[in-house]
């Protein structure tokens, strides 16, 4: 049997892991299916052969501990599909075996008949030494899904009481954008929300199915690490790239995770490895030399009035003050791209003694604003270097889509671009939309390709250490791979996420690697840290 392995990354956080005694060692091992889409229709994308052919393997799967099917077990929620569900479930054991249900089991009042066959639209499993929480993350006849915070503050609550377990957190709809799945949609729409509260809550593995091909993220906040997993399809003909059919074996030990994935058409194995339940030191602690000071600011909504004079006039007091070697300045710079607020945002900027790196946001964009930011904005270099570090503006802004696409070739150009430099700098990428849901904001406002471009800047091979982002109005960041996002605040729109509260980032990076995000609030002066990472110097 053919096996295709993807070793452990070897993650810059991982040369900094503090070392932790094994209290004890234990291994439990899961099967994960998932978008099974079971139907009797005669036009459906049902495949009856390859599903009992996973089903006979599955069944002869050695030292299995549980059986956990991740959603869309039917095609259309209905009582015949729901029906045949369980007449072709009845070979697994039904001791081992947990549900949840998809946005496909909660059509035409589906989710009725998921609580009456199968009970609750939740599980939780209390192990000795692992703790797993499933919930319902679908909307009835709707493909985007939803959590609610009442449910993501339980789950909360929940995980709360599981401290000395190793916790895993499964539900239907993906978390992050991922590749080879075409136009980012129908995803939950407080992702954001949800991510926050897994990574305050440190859970280790989020388990998702819904978009028909496996992947695996690990991402930090800085202290340890969460790992989340995307199953692929069991046994629908609507398969991603070519992965097809798929099941995975998942191995929990006490500091990895090992996911064998069985492609059935292939008839061959994708085992992927990462490390969890480690910790990390988030302090400078080589106190190596500052080598970059970088100001990330972003929505300024520059106009007559959408903006507060008197912020704004603090923020850059206060910016001034941290003598940063560049300030830049996400998107968004007016409130609507007229000739007026122009005059207003030029005469702002001249307020700052420091080096400003611009891009166009959305809103200096729209309708004749093409033809006017670069009329008004003289400065339209792509990229700025320093001795120390490089900047690249990616413009993902398009006439058509509201939301953003950096599109294939634009995306094949940076990544090639970043692989060709072989010097020591710090590589970062600017742009104005969103990569992944932030908390207190939808997941669908973010760019339509999304999963590529994540793809793309997080790979090691394209050498990109930080994204900086804006259109989001809140400060927040995450460590995706080995690539730093960074989303920042305003420091004077009217137009802010949270009760007065206007912000900008500071990024300090040292030469050891060390980066140390801070967020200052305008209204008070004060910073408090939103990440310490680790990146490849």
């Amino acid at each position: 049997m053919i096996e295709n392995k993807i070793s452990i990354p070897k993650y810059s956080r991982y040369e900094r892991e503090l070392k932790q005694k094994i209290t004890k060692s234990f291994n439990k091992r899961i099967v994960l299916i998932s978008d099974s889409h079971i139907s009797n229709a005669a036009n459906s994308l049902f495949n009856r052969v390859i599903f009992r052919k996973a089903l006979t393997e599955i069944k002869k799967i050695p030292n299995v501990d549980y059986i956990i099917h991740l959603g869309d077990l039917t095609d259309n929620g209905t009582y015949l599909e729901y029906e045949i569900a369980q007449d072709l479930l009845r070979n697994l054991d039904s001791e081992k075996l947990y549900i949840i249900p998809g946005n496909h089991d909660s059509k035409n009042v589906g989710y009725l008949l998921f609580e009456e066959i199968f009970g609750k639209r939740t599980f939780e499993i209390d192990d000795n030494d692992i703790y797993i929480l499933g919930i319902d993350s679908s909307m009835p006849d709707q493909d985007a899904g939803h959590i609610g915070m009442d449910t993501i503050r339980l789950c909360e609550n929940d995980f709360g009481k599981h401290q000395d377990q190793i916790k895993l957190f499964c539900f239907h709809h993906q978390t992050i954008p991922i590749p080879y799945t075409g136009r980012e949609r129908s995803a939950i729409f407080d992702g954001g929300d949800v991510l926050n509260m897994t990574l305050k809550s440190d859970v280790d593995l989020i388990i998702n199915g819904h978009r028909h091909i496996t992947h695996a993220y690990s991402c930090t906040r800085g202290r340890k690490d969460l790992v989340i997993f995307n199953c692929g399809t069991l046994s629908c003909n609507k398969t991603r790239y070519k992965e097809q059919y798929t099941y995975t074996i998942l191995d929990i030990s006490e500091d990895s995770l090992k996911f064998v994935t069985k492609r059935l058409m292939a008839d061959d194995f994708l085992i992927r490895e990462r490390r969890y339940n480690n910790l990390f030191s988030t302090n400078n602690i080589d106190n190596s030399k500052l080598c970059a000071r970088i100001i990330h600011m972003g929505n300024t909504h520059y106009s007559k009035n959408h903006y507060d004079i008197g912020l704004n006039d603090n923020a850059i007091k206060l910016i001034n003050s941290l003598e940063p070697d560049v300030i830049v300045h996400t998107g968004s710079l007016t409130f609507s791209n007229k000739e007026e607020e122009y005059d207003i945002a030029i005469r702002e900027l001249k307020k700052f003694k420091y080096p400003i790196f611009l891009l166009p946001g959305s809103r200096d964009l729209r309708k004749y604003g093409w033809d006017l930011f670069k009329t008004e904005i003289n400065d339209q270099k792509m990229i700025m270097e320093s001795e120390n570090f490089r900047i690249l503006k990616l413009n993902a802004i398009t006439r058509h889509i509201t939301t953003g696409n950096v599109g294939r070739r634009k995306l094949k150009e940076t990544t090639e671009f970043f692989q060709t430099q072989d010097d020591n700098k710090i590589n970062i990428v600017a742009f104005n939309h969103r990569l992944i849901p932030p908390p207190k904001l939808k997941f669908d406002e973010i760019l339509t390709d999304s999963g590529s471009v994540i793809n793309g800047l997080t790979n090691p091979a394209n050498k990109v250490h930080l994204v900086l982002m804006g259109k989001n109005n809140i400060g927040f960041t995450l460590q995706l791979e080995d690539t730093i996002l960074s989303y920042c605040g305003t420091i004077s729109s009217f137009d802010t996420v949270e009760l007065i509260k206007h912000s900008f980032n500071l990024i300090e990076i040292y030469d050891s690697g060390f980066v140390q995000i801070r967020e200052f609030s305008v209204e008070t002066g004060v910073s408090k840290i939103i990440g310490s990472y680790w990146i490849k110097r």
